[in-house]
């Protein structure tokens, strides 16, 4: 029976930065009647792979940053609204882009019932990802499938962040890993992704988690 693999990645501690990163490249996402939409679900594809995620904030924007050059076309999902998807732009020629997504149609003629998960959800303050959601994830690692995930970033040391933000711990589990750097990102990158169910970013951790993971 394959093992199930549940990740958490908590913040626990914050570092303060006046640096400011580059917006390299933004999306605003708005209703019919300009309203902007909040955590609508962005993914930035090029050749048929995912790239990367994102969720748009209050003011409709979600931001992608240290994007490569290149031809890259989108998909933009909401509930209780039309999937649009996007012609194929190259980037950095264009690096701001305004969708406008239409209410999904309503009737009652035929009723049907789906199981299928989105890859990205969000709900009571947290980020899950249903890793086999998505068939780009197919053949990946875990560390591949984090990379893509919103708001996360792996640096080139193999550090991991969320929301601009170092210092995570990754649970599986429910067990802390105690790994960080190198160690951790040689674990993330030994797992397949097909290891995992889902995968749980949070930025509050639960409060029966103490600052050091221990329950």
């Amino acid at each position: 029976m394959k093992k199930t693999l549940f990740f958490f990645v908590l913040i626990t501690c914050v570092i303060n930065s006046q640096a400011q990163l580059q917006n390299d490249f933004t999306v605003t996402v708005v209703t019919e009647t300009s309203q902007p939409i909040n955590l609508a679900t962005v993914e930035l594809y090029s050749q048929n792979k995912l790239i990367k995620a994102a969720l748009t904030d209050s003011k409709g924007n979600s931001v992608f940053q240290n994007i490569d050059a290149g031809s890259y076309y989108m998909i933009i999902t909401q509930a209780g609204y039309k999937t649009q998807i996007t012609e194929t732009f190259d980037y950095p020629s264009t690096n701001l882009i305004k969708l406008t997504l239409k209410p999904a149609e309503k009737t009652l003629e035929e009723i049907s019932v789906s199981s299928k998960k989105p890859f990205v959800q969000h709900k009571e303050g947290k980020t899950i990802l249903n890793v086999d959601a998505a068939v780009t994830n197919i053949g990946t690692t875990v560390l591949e499938v984090l990379e893509r995930s919103p708001g996360v970033m792996v640096d080139k040391n193999g550090g991991i962040s969320l929301q601009g933000k170092a210092g995570v711990l990754v649970m599986i589990d429910d067990k802390p890993t105690y790994l960080s750097g190198a160690d951790l990102n040689n674990l993330l990158s030994s797992m397949s992704s097909t290891q995992v169910e889902l995968i749980e970013l949070m930025t509050n951790p639960p409060a029966k988690y103490d600052a050091s993971g221990n329950a």
